[in-house]
């Protein structure tokens, strides 16, 4: 129980150290786009490319909350329809019903 709560505590105590860092650190810190966005444009310059709109532009509405909707339907769908050869059923596995049985 001892260790437990020693290891809790280093553990909170971290958690704060590095979460804090960016508050108190005095300077901000730059992403990896405004870095590697030099030298891409700098590059795109040269062979004469400009920027071009994306094809599927996701700033417009709820776009990419629909399409991530989308994603997670269609990926429930395939893990509901292959739960059994996944995690196995009857006595073994999860399900205490198996269900009838299928033939593929």
């Amino acid at each position: 129980m001892r260790k437990n709560r020693v290891f809790l505590a280093l553990l909170a105590g971290l958690a704060m150290l590095f979460l804090s860092a960016p508050f108190f650190g005095g300077r901000e810190f730059t992403g990896m786009d405004e870095r590697t966005g030099l030298v891409v444009e700098r590059y795109a310059q040269e062979v004469g490319v400009g920027e071009r709109p994306p094809l599927i532009n996701t700033d417009r509405g709820d776009l990419l909350l629909f399409l991530f909707a989308l994603s997670g339907l269609a990926a429930g769908f395939y893990l509901g329809h292959q739960w059994r050869d996944l995690f196995g059923s009857g006595k073994g596995g999860f399900s205490a019903n198996p269900g009838p049985e299928r033939d593929y």
